[in-house]
C-alpha cells in the first residue's frame, strides 16, 4: 500500500533504493511542493541521514536520478523538490526572479522542517533515522542556494540594485554539496560573499563546465572552494564534465553522450563527503581524504582538492 500523499512509488531494478513522488503541503498557505524522495536501502547498517537537493534553473527534481540514487544507496534519504521555475510548471512565466528565489527558499525551509515526516513517508524506521544528519545540496542555481544556506552572503535575484547581501545560514546543515555552482556574478555575487561560509563544502565541476556569457571559464565555479574559511572545503574536478554531464542530469534531452562514468565518480565523492560530515562516519572521511593524495584510486582522471 502506498502511503497517503504519495503520487507514485518505484523500486528500480537491481537496486534497493525506493523512489516516491509526493506532494508536500505548506500549512501556512496551502501551497504544494512536488517532491521526489529517494529512500535508502533497508539492508544497510547504521543510521540514515538526509540530503536536501535543489535542482538547476528551469529543471526539475525528477531529472537527477542518476546523481541522487547513489547518495541514497550510501545511506541517505534524498529529498528533491521541483521548484516553481521548472519547465513542468505551466505558470512559471508569472514568477519574477525574486519570486522564484523566495519560492525556492520557502520550499527548502518547508522540507527541512518536515524531515521526520518525510522519513516516515519513505518508510524509514525512525530508530534508524538521524534527523540531525542534514546535508544541503544542489546543481547550478540550486548549488548557489546550498552555499547560501551554509553561510555565503546572499543578494536575492531580482532585489533592487544596491540591496546589501544578507546571511541566510541554516545552522542545521552539517555541510553543502555544490554541483556546478556559479562563480562571481556581476551585480549579484562578489567573490568575498563566499568568505562567510560556515560549514564543510564540496564543489564539483568539470573542464567543459562553461556557459557562454554567464560562466566563460570553468575555474570560476571554484570560487566558493577557494575562499571558504576555516572549515574543510573540497573540489572534485573531472576533465570531460560539462554542465549537464552530457544530458545525464538536469537536461536529459541533450544530444550527449552522457558522461556516465564521471557522474558515477562525482556521486561517489559526494556520498563519501555526506557520510563523513553528515553522519560522522570516520571511515568515509578517511577514504575521502585519501583520495586527495591518490585520486586515481577512484577514477584515473579525478582531480580532488582540499583546503583547510
Amino acid at each position: 500500500m502506498v502511503p497517503s500523499g504519495v503520487i507514485a512509488q518505484t523500486r528500480p531494478a537491481g537496486q534497493d533504493v525506493q523512489v516516491f513522488d509526493i506532494l508536500v503541503r505548506d500549512p501556512a498557505d496551502g501551497l504544494e511542493v512536488t517532491t521526489r524522495l529517494f529512500a535508502p536501502p533497508t539492508r544497510l547498517r547504521g543510521k540514515r541521514g538526509v540530503i536536501f537537493f535543489s535542482h538547476g534553473a528551469n529543471s526539475s527534481g525528477t531529472l537527477y536520478d542518476a546523481l541522487l540514487k547513489p547518495m541514497a544507496e550510501a545511506g541517505f534519504l534524498v529529498v528533491a523538490p521541483t521548484h516553481v521555475d521548472s519547465e513542468t510548471n505551466a505558470n512559471r512565466a508569472s514568477f519574477t526572479p525574486k519570486m522564484v528565489f523566495d519560492a525556492r527558499m520557502r520550499d527548502l525551509k518547508l522540507l527541512t522542517s518536515r524531515h521526520m515526516s518525510l522519513a516516515m513517508r519513505a518508510r524509514i524506521p525512525l530508530d534508524q533515522f538521524d534527523g540531525d544528519a542534514q546535508i544541503i545540496a544542489g546543481h547550478s542555481y540550486g548549488a548557489l542556494l546550498a552555499l547560501y544556506l551554509v553561510g555565503a552572503l546572499s543578494a536575492t535575484m531580482g532585489a533592487p540594485v544596491g540591496t546589501p547581501p544578507v546571511s541566510l545560514r541554516n545552522f542545521g546543515y552539517r555541510g553543502a554539496i555544490a554541483v556546478s555552482p556559479p562563480g562571481p556574478i556581476p551585480g549579484l555575487l562578489k567573490p568575498e560573499q563566499f568568505d562567510t561560509i560556515g560549514a564543510p563544502i564540496l564543489v564539483t565541476t568539470g573542464q567543459k563546465d562553461i556557459l557562454p556569457g554567464f560562466v566563460p571559464e570553468w575555474q570560476m565555479r571554484l570560487s566558493a572552494f577557494e575562499r571558504a574559511p576555516n572549515l574543510p572545503a573540497y573540489a572534485a574536478i573531472l576533465p570531460d564534465v560539462d554542465h549537464y554531464f552530457g544530458g545525464a542530469i538536469g537536461r536529459l534531452t541533450l544530444p550527449g553522450p552522457p558522461q556516465s562514468q564521471s557522474l558515477k565518480t562525482t556521486s561517489s565523492v559526494a556520498s563519501l563527503f555526506a557520510r563523513g560530515f553528515g553522519l560522522g562516519d570516520r571511515a568515509s572521511l578517511r577514504q575521502l581524504n585519501s583520495l586527495v593524495s591518490q585520486p586515481s584510486r577512484l577514477a584515473a582522471n579525478l582531480d580532488l582538492r582540499r583546503r583547510n
